[in-house]
């Protein structure tokens, strides 16, 4: 069964912290389908925008569900309507910002596609709400180890501040003078101008770059997560939310996750196979 990631477009590449960490965790993958957009498919190996999608593939729905640039309504392109792209749930969350995507459809669709595996429990108890099959699953992000990461990984003794505001980064600087700190953004300049397989090896990068400090203090999930699932000291100082209270507050039981992730990903092989 051929399978396939998310790929982005956004100015925030802890987008694709998701994606890298998803490949990581699959036996094969063939496809980057973007978010945003589902008609925008990519080959995985070449990086290259493919016209059509002739067969059927499952796509891993680890993501923030969903929204256009500035949350335009305009911009949804959900659910999915190439019927040879077969959703995943899996570690996905529903924005509260978006009534659009509890719409009847959604709805049906979410059933149809069911069991659905929810990043955080606001989204498990609107779904419960909805008559939705549904399980708590949490992050795939929290499930990476250091054997996952291709790239060598050599220790550079920083302190990372990521995505701390200005003030934070000076008042720090000052109070920890011999400390080699290295501010990192998740937002760099052109991140939309690259490809999904580009903008993946970018964060790549940024991984092993975290995977050998010293400590990490920051603002987003998708740095945090990952850095603690790697046994790094990290410090998360970004919002309590719907989106991140249960992931920041509890610490998952890794082993359990995976084995939930290998059974339902066959699960959902075996049954696409069946009927197609």
């Amino acid at each position: 069964m051929k399978l396939a990631i998310l790929g982005y477009s956004t100015v925030n590449i802890g987008d694709d912290m998701q994606s890298l960490i998803t490949s990581y965790l699959l036996p094969n993958i063939d496809y980057i389908i973007e978010r945003d957009n589902y008609d925008n498919i990519y080959d995985y190996e070449t990086g290259n925008k493919i016209e059509k999608l002739n067969e059927k593939v499952i796509l891993i729905m680890n993501c923030w569900l969903i929204h256009g640039p500035n949350y335009s309504i305009n911009n949804i392109k959900f659910p999915i309507k190439n019927e040879n792209i077969i959703p995943l749930y899996i570690s996905t969350h529903i924005s509260p910002k978006v009534n659009e995507l509890l719409s009847d459809k959604c709805i049906n669709d979410y059933i149809r596609n069911s069991p659905f595996y929810t990043r955080d429990m606001w989204t498990y108890n609107l779904l419960k709400s909805k008559n939705v099959e549904c399980y708590y699953f949490g992050c795939m992000t929290q499930l990476v180890r250091k054997e996952y990461i291709k790239q060598n990984i050599d220790k550079n003794d920083l302190t990372i501040l990521v995505e701390c505001d200005t003030d934070y980064n000076e008042k720090y600087n000052n109070e920890n003078p011999t400390e080699k700190i290295k501010i990192v953004t998740h937002f760099p300049l052109g991140l939309n101008k690259l490809g999904p397989k580009e903008r993946m090896n970018e964060i790549e990068k940024l991984l092993v770059l975290y995977a050998g400090a010293n400590k990490i203090i920051t603002t987003r999930l998708h740095c945090f997560l990952p850095c603690r699932a790697l046994g790094i000291n990290v410090t998360y100082i970004g919002p309590i939310d719907a989106r991140t209270n249960d992931l920041v507050n509890n610490t998952p039981n890794t082993e359990e996750l995976l084995k939930i992730f290998n059974r339902v990903l066959n699960d959902k092989i075996v049954k696409c196979t069946q009927s197609h």
